[in-house]
């Protein structure tokens, strides 16, 4: 059986996609944003809760640390996977379901 692509066409109009440029998706980029800061925060949030534990285990002070030189690196590292990791989510997400009723 071929794949009847005239006959898809009013699907993925109905759908909201993007028939011109190929099956293009629009993005949410408000969502992205916000998932960004989600997850950057629950990092924020999971290191305050085991802040201690994690000092600990590396056999380190809090002393210890605020005498080190931090680079913001790392931050900046989390910040673009966060922004990366809700742009990927944003992808496999379909169009919203539409009830008729």
């Amino acid at each position: 059986m071929e794949y009847d692509l005239k006959a898809r066409r009013p699907a993925q109009a109905a759908a909201g996609l993007n028939l011109e440029n190929g099956n293009v998706m629009p993005i949410n980029y408000l969502a992205v944003v916000v998932a960004a800061v989600a997850g950057f925060a629950l990092g924020w949030g999971w290191y305050t809760v085991f802040g201690k534990a994690w000092m600990a285990a590396l056999g380190k002070s809090k002393e210890d640390c605020d005498k080190e030189k931090q680079s913001p690196m790392p931050l900046i590292i989390a910040g673009v996977s966060c922004f990366s990791d809700g742009l990927d989510a944003s992808r496999i997400d379909g169009p919203p379901l539409r009830c008729h009723g």
